[in-house]
């Protein structure tokens, strides 16, 4: 498992550079290996396949009542998933208001 999810560490360290610092700062606040943390939050990537985890939408325009932008998601899961709501204020780019499992860096947000 730690060699599939290790296939994300590059892509997380190019695109995300302060997610990835934040998963370090995980990995190392719990004793364990950065690899080992990144597997860990990857379960969705690394479970592709499993049916009917979450949905998302978007609408917009003539699609609403009054032409403002909706977004929403969901996550199914047949057993409640405890987290915290974080807003997370940046030194560089957008704020971010996101809901959190215990342990990961984000799960969705705006």
């Amino acid at each position: 498992m730690l060699l599939e999810g290790r296939k994300y560490i590059p892509f997380i360290e190019e695109y995300v550079p302060e997610i990835a610092d934040e998963i370090k700062g995980i990995a190392k606040g719990a004793g364990r290996g950065y690899d080992e943390i990144v597997t860990l939050i990857s379960y969705y990537e690394l479970g592709e396949g499993i049916p009917n985890l979450c949905t998302c939408f978007g609408v917009t325009g003539e699609a609403t009542v009054n032409g403002e932008t909706y977004i929403g998601q969901n996550w199914d899961s047949e057993k409640p998933i405890l987290g915290v709501m974080l807003y997370v204020k940046r030194d560089s780019g957008p704020n971010v208001l996101t809901y959190a499992d215990y342990g990961f860096p984000a799960s969705y947000g705006l």
